[in-house]
């Protein structure tokens, strides 16, 4: 049972490494557009930060968060415990 947990947390560990570093790198790549682009309308560049946005940073975003539960919940266990 005890091997079961460590490998949940584990995983849970990868997922939220995974998830955070792909939302770290949609924000920088596409929501967070520095300045105008050279050659591309404004409405252009916002339609492109939106869509990975939607399409890459949420998923990612919610890997981390699902990735972080059981982490938490393991605190908590850990708390009430002691």
């Amino acid at each position: 049972m005890k091997a079961l947990k460590v490998l949940k947390l584990g995983l849970s560990g990868v997922l939220f490494a995974i998830g955070l570093t792909g939302f770290l790198i949609v924000l920088k790549q596409g929501v967070l557009i520095s300045g105008d682009v050279p050659g591309h309308e404004p409405l252009y560049t916002t339609g492109w930060s939106l869509f990975f946005f939607l399409m890459l940073g949420v998923p990612c975003l919610l890997a981390t968060v699902f990735g972080a539960l059981p982490w938490i919940a393991w605190l908590r266990e850990k708390r009430q415990g002691n």
